[in-house]
């Protein structure tokens, strides 16, 4: 839900292509959305429109999130989750079939 309203966002606002970065590290899920739209000048997240749904739902599920301006232009939205290592699981082997369907044993 998160990712979906990040992109959202950068896509609404920017209309550009975007860059999008899933990174898990040390119990955190960061997450990070760039868009290539013209220079904006530097905005706090307090400058976001937080009666804004989708943000509303980002701020509310995340440990923290933000924005920061891109060093071509645009910008990178960015957010944080909780999200601990759970026990390891039985390995799964997965495969692409069909061309569009995964299967996983």
């Amino acid at each position: 839900m998160v990712v979906g309203e990040l992109v959202a966002n950068v896509l609404v606002h920017a209309g550009t292509n975007i860059d999008l970065s899933v990174v898990w590290n040390l119990g955190a899920l960061r997450l990070a959305v760039r868009d290539y739209g013209p220079a904006l000048r530097f905005q706090s997240v307090s400058a976001f429109d937080l009666h804004e749904p989708g943000l509303a739902v980002v701020a509310r599920l995340t440990r923290a999130f933000g924005v920061l301006p891109a060093a071509d232009g645009g910008r990178l939205l960015w957010a944080v989750l909780e999200a601990p290592r759970s026990k390891p699981g039985p390995i799964r082997s997965c495969s692409l079939t069909d061309g569009a369907l995964w299967s996983c044993v």
